[in-house]
């Protein structure tokens, strides 16, 4: 019965240790996590105030805010020096440079470029990241027209490349 009650003991510990780790891993190296808070996939459509504005096919009376433009835009090699709470609304970006979105960083003259479609680019070592990690941080500063009020309002990204946070004030 001891022998029993260690062995349960001894296995218990040990999940709870393993599921620690798994809290404490970088939500980009953990291979279980593929979306957190994304709406299921669905066909792009466009809103349209009424039928009418619908039926002639504008896409330019839908309504859709357009976030593409300059925003500002900070560039680290390593995720460890990015910048701290820059989401908050009083926090200071304008020192910021600004990059065009939609675009590619790397074309833009930050990072590495990769050029491969051959190979694997980086060193295989599931689910870590072994080299650094660079983190591109964006703020864009925009209204919500007035008549969306009490709408439901999606934001939508089509080019991501990678993992990303979004943070709305």
């Amino acid at each position: 019965m001891n022998l029993l009650m260690a062995l349960s003991a001894g296995f218990l510990l040990f999940c709870i240790t393993v599921n620690a780790e798994a809290e404490n891993r970088n939500q980009w190296e953990n291979q279980h996590v593929f979306a957190i808070n994304k709406l299921p996939a669905r066909v792009t459509s466009y809103s349209f105030k009424d039928v009418e504005s619908a039926l002639t096919g504008n896409r330019d009376n839908s309504r859709i805010h357009m976030l593409n433009g300059d925003w500002y835009f900070n560039f680290v090699d390593r995720h460890q020096d990015k910048p701290v709470d820059f989401y908050n609304a009083e926090f200071n970006h304008k020192s910021w440079k600004t990059i065009e979105v939609p675009s590619c960083w790397e074309m833009k003259g930050y990072g590495t470029p990769i050029y491969t479609n051959a190979t694997y680019p980086f060193t295989v070592n599931p689910p870590f990241i072994d080299r650094d990690n660079p983190v591109g941080s964006y703020v864009k500063e925009f209204e919500i027209p007035k008549e969306w009020d009490d709408q439901e309002v999606i934001l939508h990204f089509g080019g991501v490349s990678s993992a990303f946070y979004c943070w709305l004030n």
